[in-house]
């Protein structure tokens, strides 16, 4: 609807993360900047990515991907890429790709599907349903 969370708000809930992201629900803060529609969360989002909590961690890469973090895309790509990233955050930093929804993305993410033919395994298997819901018909 346009609506944009403002500045002073963006700045508060980054301070009220920082202060306590080792909080259990902290990862429902960092979901706020990523539907505040601002992009002046992107910053926070990109360091919150290596948080070691897998909350905040997933929150913060998802986010990138639902304020269409473009100049992103090739951060999101390191991580579904990484070798030491365990499946969950492989599988969100996909996820964000297909929510940028640019040429790109879904040039990449028809890339990865190829890439993935003939496999069956269960990351293979759910990484090409995931996938799916971005490509589905092309």
């Amino acid at each position: 609807f346009g609506l944009i969370v403002g500045d002073e708000k963006i700045k508060a809930l980054i301070a009220r993360i920082r202060a306590s992201s080792d909080r259990e629900d902290a990862y429902l803060d960092v979901y706020q900047l990523g539907f505040s529609n601002n992009p002046a969360a992107i910053p926070e989002l990109v360091k919150l990515c290596s948080h070691p909590g897998e909350y905040v961690r997933l929150a913060a890469i998802s986010s990138l991907g639902i304020l269409k973090a473009t100049d992103q895309f090739a951060f999101l790509g390191r991580i579904y890429e990484g070798k030491d990233s365990i499946w969950q955050d492989r599988a969100m930093a996909l996820k964000a790709i297909g929510d940028l929804d640019t040429p790109q993305a879904r040039a990449y993410l028809k890339n990865q599907r190829l890439q993935l033919q003939g496999r069956s395994g269960l990351d293979a298997r759910w990484t090409k349903d995931l996938i799916s819901l971005y490509l589905d018909g092309d």
